[in-house]
């Protein structure tokens, strides 16, 4: 297994920006065109979207690409000493 230092590149920022600006998109697509057959169905699904995007943006919750978290790269490189 190579170490790469990228592998352990944090998402969850970018992801949370991102589902948070889509459950925002559903309250306004429903607004604008009425996609959903009404209010409660849309402000139901676009919170769902809102609350967990909320969620990546905190410091405590973190989503990470590749193999490994920073913790677990701390844990590997720990029982090496």
């Amino acid at each position: 297994m190579s170490d790469k230092k990228s592998s352990h590149a944090e998402t969850s920022v970018s992801a949370g920006v991102l589902l948070v600006g889509f459950g925002v998109g559903t309250w306004l697509l429903h607004y604008a065109v009425g996609v959903f057959t009404s209010w409660g169905w849309a402000a139901a699904i676009g919170s769902v979207w809102v609350i967990l995007g909320t969620l990546l943006l905190f410091s405590d919750v973190r989503v990470y690409q590749f193999d490994r978290s920073p913790t677990e790269q701390l844990l590997i490189d720990g029982d090496e000493y």
